[in-house]
């Protein structure tokens, strides 16, 4: 069984696991956008090129 202390270490272990998540996910979308936009521009440069 687990005593009251045990319980939130548990809770605050967990409450920090999902901040780390949420920060973890938007670093990972900025990362993706800021990859579609590069990709977007290589492709209008592709495009500008075959004129």
């Amino acid at each position: 069984m687990t005593d009251a202390r045990t319980e939130n270490f548990n809770k605050k272990e967990l409450i920090n696991l999902v901040e780390q998540v949420d920060l973890a996910t938007t670093t990972l979308n900025s990362v993706r956008y800021g990859l579609l936009r590069g990709l977007e521009r290589l492709e209008d440069g592709e495009g500008m090129q075959a004129r």
